[in-house]
């Protein structure tokens, strides 16, 4: 918000909070169980129901910054804060709004979460490697990014700090499985996204994997990336952030979408990390180690369990 140079401007007011989160209060659930099953204790605190409720986050945000418009609550899985930018950007773009404050936040590292990862078979026992040989699983993280979104002309107008824009966006479901892709489903995500951006055919991306660091996942993610866009794909650079933030869940979309915007203001491109030998037969153009650029588009993908895929395409600022 100091960013967008919104403090203590009206516009802050009248804008949307769309905040997405895969687990929400899921501390504060654990510690309502506890008294009540295992010290068998007759009550539990009694602000237990506003923690853990999935509205939160925004109803939080909306109260500490005095933000009075639409307040939304999303939960896609691993997609939720993907999905929130997406909505804002949807929700400026009708004229709803003007200004939309959007991004997620998880905070999973509880026993029963870590637990569920490890009997899904998809936790790491050392670090998340995406696309590498050697990977066994993710590494599950916490943390929270937020975006501050606003009608193009408006912002210029008010002479804001504009850092990229956010131009198009897709979403699929893929009716197959709980929590096996289908890449074909996920692609049409991908090419939603490009058809309602308007960008030239072969451009070149700087793509923000979603890039959990399982077995499945990478796979399929690989073959999807082939199947969507292969001949943006040739000049590309994919990279894959989970091996140093780990994977925040709801969070991560927005999280990665952040880095994706500084890598693109900034010409630098971060590496994956903690990779090891690369899995030649993806056959993407995966960044291993830190390079410099001159991209201009941004392709940011999630992909959640319960198959539900998101993509946006951002782009450096031009008025």
């Amino acid at each position: 918000i100091d960013g967008a140079g919104l403090t203590d401007n009206e516009l802050l007011e009248s804008a949307a909070i769309v905040y997405g989160s895969a687990s929400s209060g899921l501390n504060t659930i654990e510690q309502v169980y506890e008294p009540i099953y295992r010290l068998r204790e007759p009550t539990v605190h009694p602000l237990s129901i506003p923690r853990f409720m999935n509205s939160a986050t925004p109803s939080q945000l909306s109260m500490l910054f005095g933000i009075k418009g639409p307040s939304r609550a999303l939960s896609s899985a691993c997609s939720s804060s993907t999905d929130a930018i997406l909505e804002g950007m949807h929700m400026i773009r009708s004229g709803r709004v003007s200004t939309a404050v959007v991004g997620g936040a998880d905070a999973s590292l509880t026993v029963a979460c870590l637990g569920g990862w490890n009997a899904i078979g998809a936790a790491s026992k050392n670090a998340c490697r995406p696309f590498s040989k050697s990977r066994d699983g993710t590494v599950v993280g916490e943390g929270a990014a937020t975006l501050i979104l606003e009608d193009k002309e408006q912002a210029i107008g008010r002479g804001a700090n504009v850092l990229a824009e956010v131009v198009a966006g897709g979403c699929t479901s893929d009716a197959f499985h709980i929590t096996k892709s289908a890449p074909k489903v996920a692609a049409k995500a991908v090419q939603n996204a490009l058809e309602d951006s308007n960008v030239l055919e072969g451009t070149p991306f700087l793509v923000s994997a979603h890039g959990t660091g399982t077995r499945l996942n990478d796979q399929t993610e690989a073959e999807m990336y082939q199947s969507s866009f292969p001949n943006y794909l040739k000049n590309s650079r994919v990279f894959a952030s989970k091996g140093l933030h780990g994977h925040m869940l709801g969070a991560a979309g927005a999280f990665e979408t952040v880095l994706g915007v500084k890598a693109l203001c900034e010409g630098i491109i971060p590496p994956v990390t903690e990779h090891g030998e690369y899995d030649c037969e993806f056959d993407i153009p995966l960044v291993t180690r830190s390079e410099t650029h001159e991209l201009t588009h941004l392709l940011k993908v999630s992909f959640a369990f319960g198959g539900l895929n998101t993509a946006l395409v951002l782009r450096s600022f031009q008025k």
